[in-house]
């Protein structure tokens, strides 16, 4: 059915005559018209704030993602630098079995040497008992003047300037044993030579050499202390500045001791000082370990990335040991044969202190 109609007026013009909906219809339609636009409005939120609690979930498991992956770096990071430290510090097996075939080397050319001068030693043995007698006598007479700290020892001195071996017996010093941790991480010269100083009855604490006696330099590390001995990125010192702080502090107690830089003795006369009661500061390497890389040189001394300084204090003939007064390991015996050879070279560098006469 159409719902308008046409007629033309008087002057012929058309009119359209539209039907007249209902008010109660038209209320209907507004109404249902407003409940639809409600309905959608709603519809729209809600897709909203599903979509917002998307993208946050989204965000949220990125971020997290990055965090793993950030967690990630760090833990490669701090793998590849424990792999890089144990491969400085730690001999290959390579380098181990070298050292001990040169070591074992070594010790057979001692054994050689010794075989082959026996028949002469012995022949000569009448000619020179006078002379030994003498100088047991020597030897008694300086050991007497030494406080008895000593020699809880078993030894006949047999120098005879041959090499390792020279002496029979033992003799184990007892010297005191501070260790660095966690004071002086890297300040092992001035624990060995506060360890010494303390055989010698000087009773100091374990920081008092490294904090008032031995000056520090960015530079020098002959003379001073290259670095600060209290932090983990500290050098080393050498015998020239270890010597020097060692008489400064017994110069300003008024000790008749008195420090000797020896560096350049051979390895058997560290042992003669040994066996007259006086302990001697050696520049070694950390656990016995190959010499590690030079990292500095100056005025003939070499620096080396490995270095470490520990007090000879006693040695055993009978088992090829020494004994040493480590402020890293403690008091430890080292193969003889193998802590001469590292002695040798790094330079042959040592330190002894004795009393003036």
């Amino acid at each position: 059915m159409d719902h308008h109609s046409e007629h033309d007026d008087a002057a012929g013009k058309k009119h359209v005559h539209t039907r007249n909906v209902p008010p109660a219809k038209h209320a209907q339609f507004k109404e249902d018209a407003q409940h639809e636009a409600k309905i959608s409005q709603a519809q729209l939120k809600d897709e909203a704030k599903h979509t917002s609690a998307k993208l946050q979930e989204a965000l949220t498991q990125q971020e997290a993602r990055n965090r793993i992956i950030q967690i990630a770096i760090i833990v490669v990071v701090i793998i590849a630098i424990v792999g890089i430290v144990r491969s400085c510090a730690a001999p290959s097996a390579s380098d181990t079995s070298q050292a001990s075939t040169e070591s074992q080397e070594t010790a057979n050319a001692a054994n050689d040497s010794s075989s082959e001068d026996a028949s002469s030693d012995e022949a000569s043995q009448d000619e020179t008992s006078n002379d030994e007698t003498s100088s047991d006598e020597s030897a008694n007479t300086a050991s007497s003047a030494t406080p008895d700290r000593s020699l809880s020892s078993n030894r006949t001195l047999a120098f005879d300037k041959k090499g390792l071996g020279m002496f029979s017996g033992s003799v184990n010093l007892n010297v005191p044993c501070y260790m660095q941790y966690p004071e002086l991480p890297t300040g092992c010269e001035s624990v060995a030579l506060t360890n010494t100083l303390r055989y010698w009855d000087f009773d100091l604490s374990k920081t008092e050499i490294a904090a008032n006696w031995i000056p520090q330099s960015d530079y020098d590390f002959v003379y001073s202390f290259w670095g600060d001995p209290f932090t983990y990125s500290g050098g080393f010192i050498m015998p020239p500045g270890l010597t020097n702080a060692a008489n400064d502090f017994l110069t300003s107690n008024g000790s008749d001791l008195r420090a000797h830089d020896i560096s350049g003795t051979p390895f058997p006369q560290l042992l003669w000082y040994v066996s007259q009661g006086e302990p001697v500061i050696v520049w070694t390497t950390v656990n016995m370990s190959p010499v590690g890389s030079p990292v500095i040189e100056a005025d003939g001394y070499t620096g080396y990335s490995n270095e470490h300084a520990v007090v000879l204090e006693g040695y055993d003939s009978t088992t090829g040991i020494v004994l040493i007064s480590d402020s890293i390991s403690g008091m430890v015996p080292r193969n003889e044969t193998v802590f001469a050879q590292i002695y040798q070279d790094l330079g042959s560098n040592a330190v002894v202190i004795t009393r003036e006469s």
